[in-house]
């Protein structure tokens, strides 16, 4: 059965385009074998093939599996519009954030190897300053724009900073010590991390970093990570010296609803002064809720710590 109309298969019939193929036997619609398919001829073109005229790699950065940045330019442009996300979670030599940060485009890069510090950050900072790449040349790259990185906890860290050593070691039903506690310790030590015990500096909070040894402390951002923790888009930081201590507001949005996160020092504060600045603080944006650490005696307060044991 032909699939074309009969009028276009004697359009193709006089131009030499129909034949029989007498080399081929099919059953037909009728349940009938028939010797000879009829075949229709189309004249061909040469296709070009966009992907071969550019490098699929570069050893421009002595990266193992460093992709050329005329390839990423390449899918960048024909997926993205300027102002998209690009997230590349294996990050590698940086090629693709390095590319998507010169077209205009949003960027999350994901690395958990030495190079990020030795390869990535250094190019990174290169193309914010107008490195004249030959993709910068092309794009008229100037230089400009900004970049936040930052360290993401492992569960490593999180096994680093647990208290194991008040722990009673564990005994097995053969009566035999064990040196390691037992996992039903390890999940009282991990709970006992999340109690909400009030965090009376965030801003001097460090966390013990795991480098297959007792590695050095890091400080924590815990205004920020608290933003991210809570979902909140953040629209304004305000900061104010006051009673004595720092005060940091962060102001924003979550759920589509004002919100504001309140962090400074408890030490000898008082909490009716404390509430004076805080709602002066977050006045002009009149939140729904105001997340504070320790306590506070503000409208709509909502604790910090509560929130983090309750959600994480």
């Amino acid at each position: 059965r032909w699939a074309l109309s009969q009028e276009r298969i004697d359009q193709m019939a006089a131009a030499g385009k129909v034949r029989i193929n007498p080399r081929i036997i099919y059953v037909d619609c009728r349940g009938e074998t028939v010797q000879g398919m009829p075949e229709l001829l189309y004249d061909s073109e040469a296709v070009g093939n966009e992907w071969l005229d550019i490098p699929g790699y570069a050893q421009r950065h002595h990266f193992a599996t460093e992709n050329a940045e005329a390839l990423l330019r390449r899918v960048i442009e024909s997926s993205t519009r300027p102002g998209d996300w690009v997230m590349d979670f294996f990050l590698g030599s940086g090629t693709t954030v390095a590319v998507a940060h010169q077209m205009g485009r949003r960027w999350i890069g994901i690395e958990m190897g030495q190079h990020f510090w030795e390869v990535i950050l250094p190019r990174m900072k290169r193309v914010l300053f107008g490195e004249r790449s030959a993709l910068a040349r092309e794009l008229n790259w100037r230089g400009g724009g900004v970049f936040k990185y930052q360290v993401v906890e492992q569960f490593e860290d999180t096994l680093e900073n647990l208290d194991l050593e008040s722990l009673e070691p564990a005994t097995a039903r053969s009566g035999v010590e064990h040196r390691e506690p037992a996992l039903e310790q390890l999940w009282e030590a991990l709970c006992a991390r999340r109690c909400p015990a009030p965090l009376n500096d965030p801003f001097r909070h460090h966390l013990a970093v795991y480098r297959s040894h007792a590695g050095p402390t890091m400080p924590v951002d815990w205004p920020e990570s608290f933003a991210y923790f809570m979902g909140m888009t953040v629209q304004r930081i305000r900061f104010e010296e006051a009673l004595g201590r720092p005060y940091l507001a962060v102001l924003g949005e979550k759920q589509g609803e004002p919100v504001a996160a309140v962090w400074r020092p408890l030490a000898g504060l008082s909490f009716a002064r404390d509430r004076e600045v805080i709602l002066r603080l977050v006045r002009e944006w009149q939140p729904r809720y105001i997340y504070a650490n320790g306590d506070a005696a503000v409208p709509g307060f909502r604790s910090v710590e509560v929130e983090v044991y309750q959600n994480w």
